[in-house]
C-alpha cells in the first residue's frame, strides 16, 4: 500500500509544480506586456525619452547574464523530462487567467 501512495506522489508532484510553472509563465508575459505598453504609451507623450530606455536596456542586459545562471541552477531542479510536468504546464498556462 505504500508503494502505490510513493507513486501517486512521485506522479503528483510534476504535474502540480507544471500547473505552478504554467501560471507563472502566463502572469510573467501578461506582465511584459503591459510593461512594453506603458514604455511606448511614455515615449509617445513625451515623458521619457529614447536614451533612457537605451540607458535601463544596458543596465538590464548587465545583470541578465547573472539572471541567466541563477535560472539554469533553478532549471536543473524542474522535471522537465516527465510527461505530467509538461501537462501541468500547458493547462496552468491555457487555465490561469
Amino acid at each position: 500500500m505504500a508503494f502505490v501512495i510513493e507513486q501517486a506522489i512521485a506522479l503528483i508532484v510534476p504535474f502540480v509544480i507544471g500547473l505552478i510553472i504554467g501560471y507563472i509563465l502566463k502572469q510573467a508575459i501578461k506582465i511584459l506586456g503591459a510593461l512594453i505598453i506603458l514604455i511606448l504609451v511614455l515615449l509617445v507623450v513625451g515623458y521619457i525619452k529614447p536614451s533612457t530606455i537605451s540607458y535601463i536596456l544596458n543596465k538590464v542586459f548587465n545583470y541578465g547574464m547573472q539572471a541567466y545562471s541563477a535560472a539554469q541552477s533553478i532549471a536543473y531542479i524542474l522535471p522537465f523530462s516527465s510527461a505530467l510536468f509538461i501537462i501541468g504546464v500547458a493547462i496552468g498556462f491555457l487555465l490561469s487567467r
